[in-house]
């Protein structure tokens, strides 16, 4: 697997390669020893090595003067190629919200801050020019908005006693022992980090979350809260981040992935959600970059009831199930009445169409192992649970979990294709027009 080598434009730390000058601006009257760098002095690029000197010393009197603006500028011979990020669907971040609910704090009850701010992510949504809810990649204020209030949520929920704070950042956090409170938080960070962005963080960014955003002494709720908040509002956690790893042979500017960003592709793909600890550990020992480790880590991965609801989503998007218009949009129609008789269709009726469809799937994906996707288009099975979807199909008998689905008649239906949920409009008009 390939990825293209980007540069991350808005990171915690300065972006490597880029260099910054300070322009004068406002004058203060008084005078000054000017020590510091002369023109051309550089800012060192982040865990490499430094930048050049400056051509002066700066010595002398001076007046005074405030600097106020960053002129920042890339060295074209060093700067990595732009590459657009991906960000992670509004579903995606829904569903990383409750696994690290779920990983830190165990079964929360009282969820409502977190679930209230994620409500308010806007839905992704296929358009004229957007085949699939899951390739939209606006970003809008309410996305923002969204991210920033259920980061703040999720740390006020996992602070809000002394229990959930040692869960979160273990029994150092709560154990009054003030000498190592030091290495509870810079563990904590970098952990909470990995697990979070699905990478090993740097020492620069440990050293950045701890030392700018925590910036406290001991243990401090509110230090802590800020903390988890960075973290969870980092383009590493809200994008796909690939830099990529060596260069591929024969094919300049295409990189392999590490072992962490074949983790979070991996994760998204099957749960759509990010790594567990065990996915992360064995792409932090090289072992998923083995042929055996990543058939292993996708068997365990497939297995997972997580990988239901991204089968789901997929088959829902590529046949449109998502699109199955209200059946009792059009019941205040006379003329609608008339036709529809006793099959009137009642508000549930949709959402009952959809969940035939995707049984029929969830039996051929899950049920059957010999499932082919031939059966799909094929199958003469009826996954009616109720009476007014079994009417349709002809009086069938309702289907139960786990027992195996009453057959349809031959000739009549068969397949995907001849589902309800496939056929349906929410026209009130007949074609030909049936005359009174």
């Amino acid at each position: 697997m390939k990825a293209s080598k980007l540069v991350l434009g808005a990171t915690l730390v300065l972006a490597h390669a880029c260099t910054a000058d300070l322009q004068d601006s406002t004058s203060m009257s008084g005078s000054g020893s000017g020590q510091g760098p002369g023109s051309g002095g550089q800012i060192p690029r982040p865990g490499g090595g430094s930048g050049g000197s400056g051509t002066g010393g700066g010595s002398g009197g001076g007046t005074g003067v405030v600097d106020t603006r960053f002129n920042f500028r890339c060295q074209d011979e060093t700067a990595e190629p732009a590459s657009d990020l991906r960000r992670l669907t509004s579903e995606q971040i829904r569903n990383v919200y409750g696994d690290l609910l779920t990983d830190t704090v165990g079964n929360v009850n009282d969820q409502r801050g977190a679930d209230e701010r994620l409500e308010l992510l806007p839905e992704d949504l296929a358009s004229a020019t957007i085949d699939y809810a899951r390739m939209s990649q606006s970003v809008g204020q309410a996305h923002v908005d969204a991210y920033h209030g259920s980061a703040a949520a999720f740390a006020s929920i996992t602070t809000e006693t002394n229990a959930r704070l040692s869960s979160l950042m273990g029994s150092c956090a709560t154990n009054g022992n003030g000498g190592d409170d030091a290495a509870c938080v810079r563990n904590f960070a970098e952990s909470f980090a990995r697990k979070a962005w699905s990478k090993k963080p740097s020492t620069v960014e440990v050293d950045f979350l701890v030392n700018d955003v925590y910036a406290a002494n001991g243990i401090d709720n509110d230090a802590v809260r800020d903390l988890v908040t960075a973290i969870l509002m980092a383009p590493d956690f809200v994008y796909v981040v690939e830099r990529g790893g060596q260069e591929v042979p024969g094919h300049p500017g295409a990189y392999q992935l590490t072992g962490y960003e074949l983790a979070k592709r991996l994760a998204l793909h099957f749960w759509k959600s990010i790594p567990d600890e065990e996915l992360l550990d064995a792409a932090e020992d090289g072992s998923l970059l083995t042929e055996s480790g990543y058939a292993a880590q996708v068997e365990r991965l497939v297995q997972d009831p997580r990988t239901i609801r991204a089968i789901d989503d997929f088959f829902e998007q590529w046949l449109h199930l998502d699109r199955i218009p209200r059946l009792d949009a059009n019941i205040g129609r006379a003329d609608f009445r008339a036709y529809a008789g006793e099959d009137l269709p009642g508000p549930e009726l949709s959402d009952r169409l959809r969940e035939d469809a995707l049984d029929l799937v969830r039996h051929v994906v899950w049920a059957d192992a010999a499932g082919t996707l031939a059966d799909l288009f094929t199958l003469r099975a009826s996954f009616a649970r109720t009476e007014d979807l079994a009417r349709i199909y002809g009086g069938v008998d309702l289907y139960q979990d786990g027992a195996a689905p009453p057959e349809l008649p031959a000739g009549e239906r068969a397949g995907i294709l001849t589902r309800p949920a496939m056929l349906v409009n929410d026209q009130a008009t007949t074609r030909p027009s049936c005359g009174s």
